[in-house]
């Protein structure tokens, strides 16, 4: 009986024979991978494989992964919180002011031509609080606080050097049991941005995947860009911690979130989700949020975007 070859047995074997002087054993060893990417390998119930195709470097759609770099832009959450505190008799003990500032990233997906917007995603937890008002019972019930969050605002700054604002966005729209918004700013600010999406159903356990991002701590660090592979598709919401994550190893910093990950489709980067998470108790694991083009579509905003879907062979 003759044994089934495995789908990596096959992409080996198709590899050395494009490189005549290597061997597959040295393509196993991970001794050559000269920046190649490697797709269109489907294994199904009774495999059908089909060999894979090569993308060079050269093959490579630069331009588009220029444009997709250049549309990826820090932002700064601000808004003002003043908690005032009252007696028994709503007399004013006191109260404190205080300005919240917060760092992310996000990204531009799509140009409206005829509301001249430019639309843009990242993570939900990255945003402020709304404009809100609650209160909290102090010692025993004794003392009354209520919490005020107003002035909240958005900005897109400049990623490097000397802090600046570009402009000023807007919320359109917020899932945070996906870790996921859309903002939207206004398009005399001339944003750069990226509309090629990949249906997240098309990516699998294994695959190639890029993250992008502005790292913030205490320096201002410059756009920073990460490779790994998925390891998880569709985690348990209990383990990943959110709706429609996947979990990667392309490393995620604090001040990442929001910006884009993606992956490499015939040479084209395609969109595959928003960086979304780090898992401090698991060693080099992040979450991606990867229903953006689910809420894209649900905010009737697909004309934006063109996605990739291909059909799964059976």
């Amino acid at each position: 009986m003759t044994e089934k070859k495995t789908c990596l047995e096959n992409i080996l074997n198709n590899l050395a024979r494009r490189i005549p002087k290597l061997d597959s054993d040295l393509l196993r060893a991970g001794l050559i991978t000269s920046g190649l990417f490697l797709s269109g390998c489907v294994a199904t119930e009774n495999p059908v494989i089909s060999q894979p195709r090569i993308i060079a470097p050269n093959d490579l759609n630069k331009e588009n992964l220029d444009q997709l770099l250049k549309s990826v832009y820090k932002i700064k959450v601000q808004s003002t919180v003043k908690e005032t505190f009252l007696d028994l008799r709503a007399n004013v003990l006191g109260s404190i002011d205080s300005q919240k500032v917060s760092y992310g990233s996000c990204f531009a997906f799509g140009k409206d031509q005829g509301r001249n917007m430019i639309y843009f995603a990242t993570a939900e937890h990255c945003l402020p609080d709304r404009e809100i008002t609650e209160e909290k019972l102090y010692i025993g019930g004794l003392v009354r606080g209520v919490k005020e969050v107003s002035k909240v605002k958005i900005y897109i700054v400049s990623g490097n050097g000397e802090e600046m604002v570009l402009g000023e966005l807007s919320e359109v729209a917020r899932d945070d049991s996906s870790d996921l918004a859309i903002l939207r700013g206004n398009e005399k600010n001339s944003f750069f941005y990226y509309s090629k999406f990949i249906d997240p159903l098309q990516s699998f356990p294994g695959q190639e995947v890029y993250s992008v991002g502005f790292p913030h701590n205490t320096q201002n660090w410059e756009k920073q860009l990460t490779k790994g592979i998925i390891t998880n598709v569709n985690p348990a919401s209990k383990i990943s911690g959110g709706n429609k994550i996947m979990m990667t190893e392309a490393v995620l910093d604090y001040g990442m979130s929001g910006g884009p990950s993606f992956i490499i489709h015939d040479g084209n980067p395609e969109i595959l989700g928003v960086n979304s998470k780090i898992y401090t108790n698991l060693k080099n694991k992040f979450g991606i949020s990867s229903g953006l083009v689910e809420l894209i579509e649900k905010e009737k905003l697909s004309y934006l975007i063109e996605i990739h879907r291909s059909e799964v062979k059976k």
